[in-house]
């Protein structure tokens, strides 16, 4: 009878373990399973959020628009301004090529970029100007230039929702093409904020994206 006796406690206790053992394997499984959903949901709202964010690789700017590297380099032109946040450190005056208002024989002119800012915008927007050079073709031009040009920041995740544009005047005022005045008819103090640059995934733009940014400089029609 001892032995039974023993034998059967035995069997209780291994089957009291063996109890145990499936509970804690059964909350290792429930525990699993709740860790794999937290998982799994993560991954999608990151998915949506790169889906968000990504760029679309395959975008050209259209057709009508010449990049200065163009030989014609007529407006409207797209300028691709590199280096961003080493100018922003320095905050140096930046002068791009230059064009021309009309194929072959328009006014030359540049497009002038304080991008830590200047005057009232200084260490809060991107200051751009825009200022008359010399050119080939100044002999048989009417003087002074007069004429409105629109200089935008184009947005390199898609072609919408681009900057909205200043609004350069030229009305024949000499004394006010050497760039840095604080006269709007030449530059644009405060051209866009700082913080507007980065990526809005919201509104899907960016026009700060690998250390550069595009402008776009068209006749005001």
């Amino acid at each position: 009878r001892c032995v039974v006796k023993g034998n059967e406690e035995t069997i209780a206790e291994n089957r009291r373990e063996l109890d145990e053992v499936r509970k804690m394997t059964q909350q290792l499984k429930d525990r699993m399973e709740g860790t794999e959903r937290s998982l799994q949901h993560q991954l999608e709202a990151n998915t949506q959020l790169q889906l968000q964010l990504q760029t679309v690789v395959s975008y050209t700017w259209p057709k009508h628009l010449n990049y200065l590297a163009n030989i014609n380099r007529t407006v409207p032109v797209v300028i691709k301004f590199v280096d961003f946040e080493l100018h922003k450190r320095s905050n140096d005056l930046w002068t791009s090529p230059g064009f021309y208002t009309r194929d072959g024989a328009g006014y030359k002119l540049c497009l002038r970029v304080f991008v830590g800012g200047w005057d009232s915008g200084r260490g809060s927007h991107v200051t751009v100007g825009v200022c008359v050079m010399k050119g080939e073709h100044d002999g048989n031009l009417n003087w002074p230039f007069k004429g409105t040009l629109m200089v935008q920041l184009l947005n390199q995740i898609s072609d919408s929702n681009h900057s909205e544009p200043a609004k350069l005047v030229f009305d024949g005022d000499m004394s006010l093409i050497n760039f840095m005045t604080t006269d709007n008819s030449v530059c644009c103090d405060k051209f866009i904020p700082h913080h507007k640059l980065a990526c809005d995934a919201d509104k899907k733009c960016q026009y700060l994206k690998d250390d550069c940014i595009f402008f776009r400089v068209c006749n005001f029609q």
